[in-house]
């Protein structure tokens, strides 16, 4: 770019800055002139040496170049330049403290009442307690009253002399007297202590196998074939039948890619096969029940 596409007067032709010592001393002075500082640089170029000569003095109507010279100015601060690129992302901060520990949650509602258990297998009966003591006798009941006293048999005739006479009949026997009230019965005796607990009663016998019912599925053929039980299902067992290479790997899986089921997982959907060697194939089966 030309350093002087701004100068003020006629003259745009390049000039040569041989003065470039008494620019600097011009500037220099310019920069300690009193207030307010110039925002033009003011100089004289000449027109037959194009030497530049700089002046702090304002361009007036009075001249003060010469008359071999010419007259130009130009701006001391340049134009803004263009917005620089955004800097790089600056490194992360260090970790915030953690902060206080929140407050307790409200207590959980109580969760559902679960399934009465099965009621377990009667245990045997306890042996027989000994047996109490006897009551105390009851008291005798009262004598009934005596009965009355019979009336006197009719005076037999007087036999003849020498054989007596027939004895009277017997005169009727009184009533007898009512019975007397019977006594009262006696206290119980004390109930004899508990027999102690009789032994826990053999376990049963196992009941009947369930009726759910088992069902095979089977997975795509290929080097690696994996066996879905479908949803709500989980497979019991499994394996694979190969066409060819042999058997690596056979297990049970929680996913069509073969993730293997962990320690203690239950109901694994999938059974997944694999097989090794040149043109390996085989085809994954599962023994599938409901859930």
């Amino acid at each position: 770019m030309n350093p002087f596409a701004n100068l003020s007067g006629q003259t745009r032709k390049p000039i040569a800055l041989v003065m470039a010592g008494a620019l600097v001393l011009s500037l220099a002075s310019a920069a300690g002139a009193a207030t307010p500082a110039p925002t033009r640089i003011n100089a004289c170029v000449n027109k037959t040496t194009k030497v530049v000569r700089i002046t702090n003095r304002r361009f007036s109507a009075t001249r003060y170049c010469r008359l071999s010279e010419t007259r130009v100015s130009w701006n001391i601060t340049g134009p803004t330049g263009a917005t620089g690129a955004t800097g790089a992302t600056g490194a992360t901060g260090a970790k915030g403290a953690t902060g206080a520990t929140g407050a307790t949650g409200a207590k959980g509602a109580n969760g559902a009442v679960g399934a009465t258990g099965a009621t377990g297998a009667k245990g045997a009966t306890g042996a027989t307690g000994a047996t109490g003591a006897t009551g105390a006798k009851g008291a005798n009941g009262a004598n009934g009253a005596m009965g009355l006293a019979g009336k006197d048999g009719v005076d037999g005739t007087n036999g003849l002399d020498g054989k007596d006479g027939i004895d009277g009949i017997n005169g009727i026997n009184g009533l007898d007297g009512k019975d007397g009230t019977n006594g009262l019965d006696g206290i119980n005796g004390t109930n004899g202590t508990n027999g102690a607990k009789g032994d826990k009663g053999d376990t049963g016998a196992i009941g009947p196998a369930g009726t759910a019912s088992v069902t095979l599925k089977l997975g795509s053929a290929g080097a690696t074939s994996t066996a879905d039980c479908g949803v709500g299902n989980h497979a019991i067992g499994g394996g694979g039948n190969g066409t060819a290479g042999n058997m690596r790997d056979s297990y049970p899986a929680t996913d069509t890619s073969g993730t293997g089921a962990t320690n203690g997982s239950t109901n694994a959907r999938y059974w997944f096969a694999a097989w090794a060697g040149g043109g390996a194939s085989g085809t994954a089966f599962a023994v599938c029940v409901p859930n």
